[in-house]
């Protein structure tokens, strides 16, 4: 036999349920029609459902070990989100065994985050993992420092060190006519229906008490290898500062953006709403 296709053959018995339950049940009478496989295939299956106890051991195992990697993709990315799932009751191995059958038990191996974030995508988009208020948008914050983090992950070693170091000391003045703002690759912002910072605060409450209709801007902003990120607050006119510095902008450029929004222009009240976004490394200032 073809060794591809016997590595192919397996693995579609690996990954596709309905198929490895007729291989290992040794339903094959009707199996090359029912999975349209070649005649090659075909026997290759039939080998497979003969030896079933053998061909059984691994393929639980694989499965096993692969809803476990949901587990660890989200402890590791979405810790918040793990948390509060386990705290209203679900069993995250089967959320992640219901995620993997819609991407064909794929193994991620070593992109953790990038796993992570089409988790966060799947759950989102499932009904009664979403029940409790709060959740999705929960989820939608982590995912947003999961987008940050892959982000920063692409960069060297050298720029992810210089962002360690925090903002900078020398940076312009707020007043400064040459300063040139622009935004920052260690920053996400997420717009929140409901009220996060209770959860964000009260850990023991995640998952477990549903949260109030009340809007927010939050960030996840980079702190380093180790550490990874934070989260924070920023008030709603730093986030209209933010969104409006899609391209560099000095205070000119970016009062006559503010303006075309609808938007009040730069004055000295803005003051705290730069130095916050600076803060949480949202934007980056340099003289133009």
């Amino acid at each position: 036999m073809n060794a591809q296709t016997v590595w192919f053959t397996w693995r579609r018995i690996m990954c596709e349920q309905p198929f490895a339950e007729a291989v290992l049940a040794g339903r094959v009478d009707d199996m090359q029609a029912r999975f349209s496989l070649t005649d090659e295939e075909n026997a290759v299956a039939r080998e497979y459902a003969h030896e079933a106890s053998g061909a059984r051991w691994f393929v639980e195992n694989y499965r096993f070990r692969m809803r476990n990697s949901f587990l660890n993709a989200l402890e590791n990315g979405a810790p918040l989100t793990l948390r509060a799932l386990m705290a209203d009751g679900h069993d995250v191995r089967e959320l992640g065994a219901r995620f993997l059958d819609t991407v064909g038990w794929r193994d991620y191996g070593p992109f953790v985050y990038t796993y992570c974030a089409e988790a966060l995508d799947f759950l989102r988009r499932e009904t009664d993992a979403v029940r409790v208020a709060g959740m999705a948008d929960l989820m939608g914050l982590e995912a947003a420092a999961v987008a940050m983090l892959r982000r920063v992950g692409e960069m060297d070693e050298s720029a992810r060190k210089q962002a360690a170091s925090g903002p900078s000391a020398a940076a312009a003045q707020f007043d400064d006519a040459s300063a040139v703002w622009a935004r920052s690759p260690y920053c996400e912002l997420y717009r929140s229906s409901t009220q996060l910072a209770k959860w964000l605060r009260e850990k023991g409450t995640l998952g477990r008490e549903p949260l109030p209709d009340v809007p927010g801007v939050y960030v996840a902003y980079y702190v380093d290898d180790e550490h990874t990120h934070r989260f924070g607050m920023l008030p709603e006119r730093a986030a209209q500062i933010y969104d409006a510095l899609e391209q560099p902008a000095d205070r000119a450029a970016l009062s006559e953006r503010l303006l075309a929004r609808g938007l009040a222009p730069v004055t000295a009240a803005d003051a705290r709403a730069f130095e916050l976004l600076r803060q949480c490394r949202a934007i980056d200032v340099s003289r133009g």
